[in-house]
């Protein structure tokens, strides 16, 4: 239904009468039944939202974000409006683009026009039009209703855009359907070419979204080059697991019969699919999510995620699958099958599941450190995996077709580390073996040489470790010859190095010397969106789900630090399964270390509370300004158990 305005001959009657429908809904909330129903509805929502119809509204501090999200749409974008632009200019009118929350990303129109719009009518780039921040408007509308519109002075809430005629028109994506945003275009009501505007601007959408549908097949051309032949099965998907296509592979890998499925859920064959779309829809990386291992026996699948985009804006996902390459069952005996540079480089980081933006981050940067040659200090609490990142830097990087040779420097006792790192010759000491041996640095020779715990090194051996870093060529125990090497060295540990060095237990150039490329694992307890993610994951592993563990059990492990990390986290959950026997698992089958700290801070708080446990509470809460983080330091508990005490105590 179109505004009365547009199909008036007595425009100056309309206004007046829609001016007064107006006045009556915001003076005595009562709407006139002559205005349009859609219009209708958004009025009440928007006075039940309290939104303010009289004042200029800020930007939005979430602008530059989701303009980076949204820069390849508004490229797709650019050159359609253009097309439009002169003739929409010439007839008065300008042109808005949003997101798909409402937010302004862009105006189009003349110089002076725009900061018009803006000075006048509180329009420009930033500004929320949704309609719990504006009110009726014709953004919200063409959202709220999936559909194109238009809308008429005081049929906009806000006072502000009373003098305005709009017509908008939604933008879907053509893989999902999905509104991603909005296109319209705007102008004072005294220009009378309101008719066309709406044929205009659902022409503008419409040429957006047939670009953006070639964007997305060329997308498709891709992924066909590199994954669609004989050895790879694909499955277009949505976010909410809804199949967009699949080819013939897939068919054959799933074990599936026609008709195709429709959904995820239909395929039973390898269940973890969904699994594996949910934990690639809730990573923040914009890469794969890594090959998982799905399926069952010997009909293991290769499973990863790719993510389809406009530039950062997610549409949806390609589920890849092949047939586990790393393993193949023969009789008697397991082979390992040769992979090529490029698939050790794609699987490299498929053991770090993670939701943490810091992983993230961290493990981005190790990718770029991986592509150098230079040698790269890993810090990290034991549990966090640092041999397991070591060796996916080894795999991603032009090292991958060496060898990865790992040594823990703390394991090895004091007199063998440096025949163990050097080698040694032919009768070079008493016991040493006839042919004499090969070091670490030799084996490595063309990859990687992983020295863990690198702080536990003495210092004598130190001196030697320098002069091969720095001169490439080692020495045996007993050879006369230096022996050229050229292996990369990562080394790791858990130690505060640069502490050791201050103490004279760690030599200040080797430090340096290992100090190129410095990487920080963040252990467990600081990346706490990770701890029942895994825990969701280990329970898989082990034939569980996540919701076979008690309330309690969760709560008590995101107020644990998890001193052990990944590691300790993973046993736990393994004893948790070996204990419950397949039944319920509650919190008395927790390892005692784990009970013990929560009865800890559990007495913490009885303390620091003493009979007053509630009023306690109400004071740290009101004196941090009902910052519960803040509480919960003051008061010495975790946060979580806090909340507990809140909802105890209502």
């Amino acid at each position: 239904m179109l505004p009365l305005a547009l199909h008036s001959p007595h425009l100056e009657d309309t206004i007046r009468q829609l001016e007064n429908s107006w006045l009556q809904m915001i003076e005595k909330n009562r709407i006139d039944r002559k205005i349009r129903p859609v219009i209708a509805e958004s009025w009440k929502r928007s006075l039940k939202y309290g939104v303010p119809f009289d004042k200029h509204l800020p930007p939005s501090t979430n602008f530059e974000n989701e303009l980076q999200r949204y820069e390849q749409i508004l490229e797709i974008a650019n050159p359609i409006i253009n097309r439009f632009r002169q003739d929409i200019e010439d007839s008065g009118y300008f042109i808005m683009v949003s997101d798909a929350e409402g937010l302004i990303l862009r105006l189009y129109g003349k110089t002076d026009q725009i900061e018009k719009v803006a000075n006048q009518h509180n329009t420009m780039p930033g500004i929320d039009f949704s309609e719990r921040n504006k009110g009726t408007n014709i953004i919200a509308l063409c959202l709220n209703n999936n559909s194109s519109n238009q809308i008429f002075g005081a049929e906009n809430f806000a006072v502000i855009g009373h003098s305005c005629v709009a017509s908008g028109a939604p933008l879907r994506d053509p893989l999902t359907n999905r509104v991603v945003g909005t296109v319209a275009i705007s102008s004072n009501y005294n220009i009378l070419q309101h008719s066309h505007s709406l044929i205009m601007v659902k022409a503008i959408g419409f040429a957006i979204e047939q670009a953006m549908g070639h964007y997305i097949m060329q997308k498709f051309q891709d992924y066909e080059n590199k994954y669609f032949n004989s050895d790879y099965g694909l499955i277009i998907i949505c976010d909410s697991g809804q199949i967009v296509s699949l080819n013939t592979r897939a068919m054959e890998l799933l074990k599936l019969d026609y008709p195709k499925p429709e959904n995820l859920n239909e395929i039973t064959s390898v269940p973890e699919l969904n699994q594996i779309l949910f934990e690639a829809k809730t990573s923040n990386s914009s890469l794969t999510s890594g090959w998982t291992v799905a399926g069952n026996g010997k009909h293991d699948l290769e499973v990863t995620a790719v993510p389809i985009r406009y530039g950062l804006l997610r549409t949806g996902f390609v589920l890849v699958a092949r047939k586990n390459r790393m393993i193949v069952i023969e009789p008697n005996k397991t082979k390992t099958v040769m992979e090529s540079a490029e698939e050790r480089k794609e699987k490299a980081y498929s053991a770090f599941l993670t939701k943490s933006p810091r992983m993230h981050a961290m493990l981005e940067t190790t990718k770029r450190a991986a592509l150098s040659s230079s040698n790269i200090l890993l810090l990290g609490e034991s549990g966090t995996g640092k041999e397991l990142l070591a060796k996916a830097i080894h795999d991603y990087s032009p090292y991958s077709e060496g060898p990865f040779v790992p040594l823990n420097c703390g394991c090895i006792p004091r007199d063998l580390i440096a025949s163990e790192l050097f080698g040694y010759t032919r009768g070079s000491f008493t016991g040493a073996a006839k042919t004499g041996k090969k070091g670490k640095f030799e084996i490595a020779a063309g990859g990687t040489l992983f020295l863990d715990e690198i702080g536990d090194m003495p210092l004598d051996i130190q001196v030697a470790l320098l002069r091969v870093l720095e001169e490439r060529i080692v020495y045996p125990i007993g050879a006369d010859k230096g022996v050229p090497v050229s292996c990369r060295v990562i080394a790791a540990t858990n130690q505060d190095l640069l502490q050791a060095v201050k103490e004279g237990n760690f030599r200040s150039d080797l430090y340096y010397r290992l100090n190129v490329l410095n990487i920080r694992i963040p252990p467990l307890r600081e990346r706490r969106e990770d701890i029942l993610f895994l825990a969701a994951y280990f329970c898989r592993q082990y034939g569980r789900k996540m919701s076979d563990l008690d309330p309690q059990i969760r709560e008590m492990f995101l107020s644990y630090p998890w001193p052990g990390n990944v590691r300790e986290l993973k046993n736990t959950i393994e004893r948790l399964v070996c204990f419950s026997s397949g039944g319920p698992i509650t919190r008395e089958l927790l390892p005692d270390e784990i009970l013990a700290f929560q009865q800890t801070a559990d007495l913490t708080l009885s303390e620091a509370c003493g009979l007053s446990e509630q009023e306690q509470i109400k004071k740290a809460l009101s004196e941090t300004g009902h910052n519960v983080s803040e509480a919960a330091r003051k008061l010495g508990i975790s946060r979580s158990t806090l909340y507990r005490k809140m909802k105890k105590y209502q």
